[in-house]
């Protein structure tokens, strides 16, 4: 995929204050927790290289994206079963003749994990990783949105401010380069 240009990341400072602007719009303070910084990057770093994995899957594997999710929940479930065996927890699955918790555990496996990275990994097979992850600055406009309709929350001035700054930065960051004249 083309590398990202000086637009996207003018963009991408855009979109982080408009961001920031809507986590802060209600008077919360800023508390830096180290460790809680530092596993955010980690968190993000992560997901970066999930992505640049997947992009490298899709063009070399010849796998449906199906098939890759697939792939990808196997070999998640295998790296993470030694924690839950080294983390002293031993699988218990007589909890799983509760109905409730049955159907709560299938609802995050295959509906808020197994369909949603399904689509994740299409979405990033049609328009590419980073197109697909400059998707993710709004997700707190949507929820600006959803909690305005469900829940009759007053959208500020200053809400609306960082909802522009959003989606100015999610335009700027989607702008596609002039071509290279040779």
């Amino acid at each position: 995929s083309r590398r990202p240009g000086p637009a996207f990341f003018i963009g991408f400072c855009l979109a982080m204050a408009g961001i920031a602007l809507i986590s802060l719009a209600e008077g919360e303070s800023f508390d830096s927790n180290p460790l809680g910084i530092l596993l955010s990057l980690a968190a993000a770093v992560c997901w970066g290289g999930y992505s640049v994995c997947l992009e490298w899957a899709q063009a070399n594997s010849g796998l449906s994206e199906l098939q890759s999710t697939r792939k990808i929940f196997f070999w998640g479930l295998l790296f993470t079963l030694p924690f839950l065996w080294g983390g002293g927890l031993a699988p218990d699955l007589t909890r799983f003749a509760q109905p409730t918790l049955l159907g709560n555990t299938l609802y995050l496996g295959i509906g808020a994990s197994a369909l949603c990275f399904l689509a994740w990994n299409k979405a990033s097979a049609l328009i590419g990783p980073v197109a697909t992850n400059v998707y993710l600055y709004l997700m707190p406009v949507i929820t600006v949105a959803a909690s305005a309709l469900i829940l009759r929350e007053p959208v500020t001035a200053l809400t609306l401010g960082a909802i522009a700054l959003i989606l100015a930065g999610l335009a700027l960051s989607q702008r596609k380069a002039p071509p290279e004249s040779p």
